[in-house]
């Protein structure tokens, strides 16, 4: 930084101006120069900053996938697939033995697209998703629906 930049040479005229410069230049000089290193640790903390909030919202992401459901949303969880799975089965005629082949069928994707045992197992992140899956289900599955229709030979057996 040169003295021109420090100490504008407008409205000081003589020598005060020159014993005023020649005072106040190694202060200015070492102000100028803290600023500038002030400015450069304030922009590598700010990568720092940057990089520290991308971990930790990865690490957030990862931990939402292991908190489970609660039991009132595997209960919904559970409901919905009985539901689904009955009304399905009356639209068709296949009956309670039906309606269980199709929960079962149901329950099973679900667990299969989530690698978990059971409902109460499916991250909480994606309750929305697998409520909704639920209710499409029959939509995707028309082939194993006639599957298990067949097997049950479309009766209407109430057990």
């Amino acid at each position: 930084m040169t003295e021109s930049e420090i100490i504008p040479r407008e409205g000081v005229t003589g020598e005060v101006s020159a014993v005023v410069r020649e005072m106040m230049l190694p202060v200015l000089t070492g102000m100028a120069e803290m600023i500038r290193h002030t400015n450069e640790a304030l922009q590598a903390i700010a990568l720092q900053q940057e990089a520290q909030t991308r971990r930790m919202d990865e690490l957030e992401k990862q931990m939402s996938w292991s908190i489970t459901v609660t039991d009132k949303q595997a209960w919904y969880i559970n409901r919905a697939i009985r539901e689904t799975g009955k009304g399905i089965s009356q639209q068709m005629g296949m009956g309670e033995k039906g309606a269980k082949a199709i929960q079962g069928e149901i329950r099973k994707a679900l667990c299969l697209r989530y690698g978990v045992g059971k409902a109460a197992e499916i991250p909480r992140i994606e309750y929305q998703t697998a409520m909704r899956l639920i209710e499409e289900w029959s939509r995707g599955n028309k082939t194993r629906l006639m599957e298990i229709w067949k097997k049950n030979q479309g009766g209407t057996d109430n057990e």
